[in-house]
């Protein structure tokens, strides 16, 4: 595999910073938008469906355990606790 030479400062930042054309982004955004009304429309349902989708998989629950939520809760404070300190 031949790796470009590039000498040109410009031309090299150009290429790093490349981004998507708008249209793109516009279309994630859609997409995105379109999953949440779906969710928001249909429940569990949607999120099975998407599940099935996108991962290939079916959860058989969507709800968190109280003590998930809590150990994750108690981590995310100290981890704060320790970045604002």
């Amino acid at each position: 595999m031949a790796v470009p030479i590039i000498d040109d400062l410009l031309v090299a930042r150009a290429g790093l910073l490349r981004r998507g054309a708008l249209d793109e982004d516009a279309a994630a955004a859609e997409s995105v938008a379109a999953i949440i009304r779906q969710v928001r429309a249909e429940g569990d349902s949607a999120l099975k469906e998407l599940s099935l989708r996108y991962d290939a998989v079916v959860p058989t629950q969507f709800a968190i355990p109280p003590a998930r939520l809590a150990a994750a809760a108690e981590r995310s404070t100290r981890r704060c606790a320790l970045h604002y300190s």
